[in-house]
Formats: structure tokens, C-alpha cells, sequence
């Protein structure tokens, strides 16, 4: 019987395997970045609702049959005290709320968990998007359980959303949230088609707070009182390979983790200063967390843009590698065939950044950054200028913190 068990079970994971396979034909994480048109589109009711197409960034989601139950982790911090006006209070002193993060290998991400009306969910912590996103069926071994009827109209029409290649509806509902399942505050949320979960389809906790008002609510928006945050990425699949990283014990301030603070906590540091060009000048709906970048190295070889000389580099936690817009991606391909390189985006990739104190720069690499080039120019033919989406490939190991009002960066 211990034999046939054994047989059963690696018969098992053979079709699993297969079953990755075969929805996984791309051996890329990441790709397309966001793209946001907001358009009319009539409903087959013959009603006019607003569409916000995305083009959501393409990165291999292989959730496997095998993970293991989803477990809610409680915050680090303490619960907040019944007369504050929200739950990011964790300690009054240091008016913060810490969330453990998790490294899931099999999404090459980090995710973290929260409440949503009293039911455990799990999202891929995005730095890229601003909306909270669940599925609209029941998945408690992947990211969670929707029960509509604990849920509420928001007042808003569903949305036709594109991620990748997939087109599905998004529909806008209302239910409490929290972190702690105490101090719950009511949020919109975003419950997406089951198309929009195939291939490189995903659920995403966005940190972008400031979005226009013509698209829908970011969660960092609603959740008010948060004027920075925090992302330790110390733990990753060299630390952590395992797939349950919530009940292990990891070494003290090993631990990865994301902390709200409702402060600015970036004062007279050396950071790099954030722009909003892409939203005030290209008409963005949301404003990313951008930088202007200070000069890009491959290998140590300078790489000099030639027909946009500004490059702006967003930083997405949503991205595994390294997201280019096509104009640089050609150049650099141009360049590399006439110098003879033997790679085009492959060996170490440095870029820096000019901070707040004259003469001085941070630096960010990669070895060998999964780089894919943006299919469309974004926000239309009147971007004139490069981009580049920086992942993960150059954020892991560091911890990145965002003023959100103040418009600074600070990575160490």
C-alpha cells in the first residue's frame, strides 16, 4: 500500500506539471506594463458604462493544485486604539501598522493578506496599480473566497478591463476591510471575470494612491490617514523557497513586510525625488511612482538614448524584471549588433538616479533582468520620451519607502 500511495502521488504531480505546461507557454514573467484608456462601452442591456481598458503587465501566474491552504497572517503591530479614525495606528508613538509580506515562488511575488468582509483574501502586493482586486468565485486555496451576498452595490458600473490578452468585466463592489478583522472600514473593490484570471492573469493590492477622478477608486485613496509606506524585501526565493511562508519562522528582520505609516518618515534623508510628468504632462490617470533616470549601464557600458534623451523609470513591485519602451529597446538592440555584443540586456544592468543632494546618485542592478519591450507607445503618440518599468530583478533585497504627498524615495 506505501508503494501504490507513493505511485499515486507522483502520478499526481506529473499532470500537474503538464497542466502548468500548458498554460504557461511563455517562458517571460513580465511584459506589458499598464495602459489605461478610459472609453464608452454599451452593455448588451443597451446601458453606457465607462471602460477603462488595461493592458496589465504579463507575468506567469503557475499557481499550483498542490499550495497549500490560504492562512491570513495577523499584523506585526499592535491593534489600534478604539478613538483613532482609522486602523494604521499601530503604535501611537510610531503611528504605523506592519503586514507581513509572503514570497510565493510559483508567482514570483510577494503577496500579502487581509480581511474583506470577515473572510481571509491574498493579493500580490503591486506598486504599479492602485485598485484592490479579488476573484469573482471562490479559489480558498489561491487567493480567496467571494461571497457576493456579503457584499454591496458601490454605486459604480462594471468595467471592461483587458489584462494581456484577455478581455472580461470587472465588477465595482463595497464590503468592510481590514488587516486586523477589527477597526473594518467599508472600501470599493474590484471583482474580476474569471477570463481575467487565465494566463498572466492575477489578483493585485495596489499601493498607488492618487489617481484621477474619472477612474475608479485606488484602495490606498479610501483607507484614509496614509501618507507613506514601506516594502522590506529581505525575504526571497533564495531565503525562502518554500510556498507556505506565513507559519515559518524566519530569522529576526528577515522578514519581509509592508508598513503604512499616516506620517511622512522621509525627513532630510538622501532619497530621490518622484515626479508626476507622466500624469500632468502625458495624461496618466494614475500618478506612478516615477524618477527620471540618471543614466542606464549594461556590463559598465554606458547606453545613450538617442531619440528621446529623457527617460522616465517607473518603480512595480507587480514586475518581475524589467519592462522598456519600444524606441530604447530598438536602440539598444541597434547598438549592441554594431558593438558586437554578445547580449542585449543580459549580464548586470545599472541604473542610477540623481538624489535630493547635488553631485550625488543611487544606483539599482539587476544580473540578467527578464526585459520585454512595451507593445504601444503609452498613453498615445504624444509620449515623447523613454520608459522604463523597473521589478523586482532590482528591488529585492532592498526596502523602499514612498512619501506619498512629499513625492520622495528612498531606497536602502
Amino acid at each position: 500500500m506505501p508503494i501504490m500511495k507513493t505511485l499515486l502521488n507522483i502520478l499526481f504531480l506529473i499532470i500537474n506539471l503538464l497542466f502548468i505546461s500548458s498554460k504557461s507557454s511563455s517562458a517571460f514573467f513580465c511584459s506589458n506594463h499598464n495602459q489605461r484608456l478610459v472609453s464608452t462601452k454599451e452593455t448588451q442591456d443597451g446601458c453606457s458604462e465607462e471602460s477603462t481598458n488595461i493592458q496589465r503587465r504579463e507575468f506567469i501566474v503557475k499557481w499550483t493544485p498542490l499550495l497549500t491552504s490560504l492562512i491570513c497572517a495577523p499584523a506585526f503591530s499592535e491593534t489600534p486604539s478604539e478613538d483613532q479614525d482609522f486602523m494604521l495606528i499601530g503604535k501611537e508613538e510610531e503611528n504605523s501598522l506592519t503586514i507581513p509580506l509572503k514570497w510565493i515562488p510559483s508567482l514570483n511575488a510577494y503577496v500579502l493578506y487581509f480581511y474583506l468582509f470577515g473572510e481571509c483574501f491574498g493579493a500580490i502586493i503591486d506598486t504599479g496599480s492602485p485598485f484592490l482586486t479579488v476573484p469573482s468565485y471562490c479559489d480558498a486555496r489561491r487567493w480567496g473566497c467571494y461571497r457576493p451576498e456579503r457584499t454591496q452595490d458601490s454605486g459604480l458600473g462594471n468595467t471592461i478591463e483587458i489584462f494581456a490578452n484577455n478581455q472580461g468585466t470587472v465588477v465595482w463592489r463595497k464590503a468592510e476591510f481590514s488587516f486586523t478583522k477589527s477597526n473594518e472600514t467599508p472600501v470599493v473593490f474590484g471583482v474580476l471575470d474569471e477570463k481575467l484570471m487565465d494566463g498572466p492573469g492575477g489578483v493585485f493590492f495596489g499601493l498607488i494612491k492618487n489617481t484621477a477622478r474619472r477612474i475608479r477608486p485606488s484602495i490606498l485613496g479610501q483607507l484614509k490617514n496614509i501618507k507613506a509606506f514601506e516594502i522590506s524585501l529581505r525575504s526571497n526565493s533564495i531565503n525562502n523557497d518554500k510556498e507556505n511562508l506565513i507559519n515559518d519562522e524566519d530569522a529576526p528582520g528577515e522578514q519581509s513586510s509592508l508598513t503604512f505609516f499616516t506620517k511622512s518618515v522621509i525627513l532630510g534623508s538622501n532619497y530621490i525625488p518622484l515626479v508626476t510628468d507622466l500624469n500632468r504632462r502625458y495624461r496618466d490617470p494614475v500618478e506612478h511612482y516615477t524618477a527620471i533616470c540618471n543614466s542606464i549601464k549594461i556590463d559598465g557600458r554606458l547606453v545613450e538614448p538617442q531619440k528621446f534623451p529623457r527617460t522616465y523609470v517607473i518603480f512595480d513591485t507587480g514586475v518581475s524584471g524589467m519592462v522598456v519602451s519600444q524606441t530604447l529597446f530598438d536602440e539598444r538592440y541597434s547598438a549592441a549588433r554594431q558593438n558586437k555584443e554578445k547580449r542585449l540586456w543580459g549580464g548586470t544592468v545599472e541604473i542610477s538616479f540623481e538624489t535630493n543632494r547635488p553631485g550625488e546618485t543611487i544606483s539599482l542592478q539587476a544580473i540578467k533582468p527578464v526585459t520585454t519591450p512595451l507593445s504601444q507607445a503609452p498613453w498615445g503618440p504624444g509620449f515623447k520620451a523613454n520608459l522604463i518599468v523597473m521589478g523586482l530583478a532590482f528591488l529585492e533585497g532592498h526596502t523602499i519607502t514612498v512619501d506619498i504627498d512629499d513625492q520622495k524615495l528612498k531606497i536602502t
